[in-house]
């Protein structure tokens, strides 16, 4: 490629970079919601719920592994400002 090319390409690419980068201020135009009731007329799709068990399984079985063991037995009662838990 001959120079004239790369300075071509590097203006054009340069004014079109220029140009995309517009700043419009964007505003919140409305929020929509509606109440939905969740109650036991609400069923469960047994399709969905097969889909998930294997996941709830294994989340489970983080959320019940212990997260720490204290080889001291922890106590509220150590003294009257003074406590194992700190």
């Amino acid at each position: 490629m001959s120079y004239s090319k790369i300075q071509q390409f590097v203006i054009i690419t340069t004014l079109l970079f220029g140009l995309s980068c517009k700043q419009e201020k964007t505003q919140l135009q409305d929020i929509a919601g509606k109440q939905v009731v969740i109650d036991s007329t609400n069923v469960a799709v047994d399709s969905i719920r097969k889909w998930i068990t294997p996941y709830k399984k294994s989340v489970d079985d983080v959320l019940d592994a212990p997260l720490a063991y204290s080889p001291r037995a922890l106590s509220k009662n150590d003294g009257a400002k003074n406590t194992s838990m700190g």
